[in-house]
Order: C-alpha cells, then structure tokens, then sequence
C-alpha cells in the first residue's frame, strides 16, 4: 500500500499547473477589479479634494502613481503578509494620506475634510477587495475539484450514484466522529492526545470501509481489506506524501523565494491532500483487479 500511495503521487504530479492555471485565472480576473475599483477610487478621492481645496492642480495620474510606488515598500518577499498589508484599510488609509498631504500646499489647512475623503475613497474600495478574495478563492476551488476529477480518473474511477453514496457516508461518519471527538475532549481537555489518535486510526478504518462499499462490496471479504494493519499503513502512507510533498516545497523555497514558492508548493499540497484522499480506494481497487 506504501510504495503503491507513493507511486500514485509521483504519477499524478503531470497534473502540478491543473490548479496553478485555475489559480492564476482567478487572480488575473481579481486583480482586474482591483485595478478597476483602485482608478474609480482615487478619481472620486482626486475630485472630492479638489473641491475641498478649490485647487485644479491636482493631478489622478500623478496621485495615483504615488500611490503605486508605495508598493515598491511592501515586502514581497512574504507574499501572504503583502497581500494582508495592502488589502487592510490602515495601509490604505496610511499610504494614501501620506501622498496626499506631500502633494498638496498648505495640506495641513485641509486635513480633516480631506482625511473623511481619504476614508470615504478606501471604505469604496473595500468592495473591490472582496471581489478579488472571491476570484482568488473560485479559482483554487476550481482548480483543486479539476485536478481532484482528473486524478480520481486515473487512479480510482466511480460512477455517479457510488459519488453520491460515499459522500453520504463519508458526511454520516465524519461528522460522527468528529461530534464524539470534541465532546470527549470538552469532558477531558487531555482527552483530545488520545482522541486524536484513536481518530487516526477510524479515519483509517472509515476511508478502507467507504472504498470497500465503493469498490470491493460482493468482491472481496470485507476482513480482508477492512482491518487494522491496513488502517496502520494507509496512515503510514498519506504522513509520507505529506512529508514527501512539504520537503520538496521547502527545497523550492530555499532556492527561489518565498513569493514564487508558494505558487509552486500550492500545485504540490494540493496533489498531496487529493492523493491521500483517494489512498483507500486505488488500494481496494488494485485488490479487486487481482481476483
């Protein structure tokens, strides 16, 4: 079952830019709207203090372009807490104010009503922001329910009517189990080392019983594939992928930089996760061709 978990992962890596494509599609159409949102706000933020100061020399290109070379500052290097810096209405606010007030004479006469603008404008934006977290969210559930169909093909076909009863049983059984686990440690908060185990080891059992249902049903005895030294190894096997999966994402961090790293640990992670879902049933199904 080990070797063979492993085998599945290495092949299906020719599936690494499925969610990487879909990805970068839900960004390009998200930082479309942000760069959209961006020219209407700054046009209603230029308007609205130009109309305070009574000054026509104010300029949305140039304000504009002082607000794009603040960029420049933002430390990409970690691309997570970059995106959580120039989405929040601080920087925002922040970064706009402190253009603002070098390109305007006098600012400081003004600052107040041109501070609510500067509000009025980020608060308008916010909107925007969303819409790009939206784009970016769609396009890496897309991409992971694409690569998850493709795989599936390759390693563990089903028709339509078991996809609906293995989500109903999975859904039963997980909910149950996880219900039993947090009731258990809200009794005893140390309960939660041992349940946590012993909730390895039924997840084990439950993913073997769903593909037994799935696969194997009428086909092989359930003892056969259903027990706990199948249980051990499935776990065994999907702990490797993770490991397998996160060092060389590490490796590939270590070499580039954090920024392009993850976009490339992404597509792996995710190859990984689906893998290791589908783990018990490429194993009773290989058991079911061997008869």
């Amino acid at each position: 079952m080990i070797k063979q978990s492993v085998i599945n992962f290495f092949r299906n890596l020719k599936y690494f830019f499925t969610p990487l494509g879909t990805l970068f599609l839900g960004l390009i159409f998200g930082v479309s709207f942000l760069y959209s949102g961006f020219k209407v706000q700054v046009k209603q933020a230029t308007t609205e203090i130009q109309m305070i100061t009574q000054e026509t020399n104010i300029s949305i290109n140039d304000l504009k372009d002082c607000v794009i070379e603040s960029f420049a500052d933002v430390p990409w290097e970690d691309p997570i807490e970059a995106i959580k810096l120039i989405t929040s209405s601080e920087w925002l606010n922040g970064t706009l104010k402190e253009n603002i007030s070098n390109t305007i004479d006098n600012y400081q006469l003004y600052a107040s009503d041109i501070e609510n603008a500067v509000v009025n404008a980020v608060s308008g934006y916010i909107k925007y922001i969303v819409i790009f977290v939206i784009c970016a969210i769609f396009g890496f559930i897309s991409g992971f329910f694409l690569t998850k169909f493709l795989i599936r093909r390759n390693i563990a076909k089903r028709n339509f009517w078991k996809f609906v009863l293995v989500t109903m049983l999975d859904s039963v059984l997980t909910i149950g189990v996880a219900t039993l686990s947090m009731w258990l440690t809200l009794l005893w908060k140390p309960s939660i080392i041992f349940t946590s185990l012993v909730g390895i080891i039924i997840y084990g059992f439950i993913s073997l019983f769903e593909a037994y249902i799935i696969h194997g049903y009428k086909k092989i005895p359930l003892k056969q594939v259903v027990n706990i030294k199948n249980s051990f190894l499935l776990f065994i096997s999907n702990i490797l992928i993770y490991i397998i999966s996160f060092t060389i994402s590490s490796f590939v961090i270590a070499i580039t930089n954090a920024f392009v790293g993850v976009f490339i640990a992404l597509p792996l992670v995710i190859v990984g996760i689906i893998v290791i879902s589908l783990n018990a049933e490429a194993y009773i199904k290989k058991e079911v061709d061997k008869i």
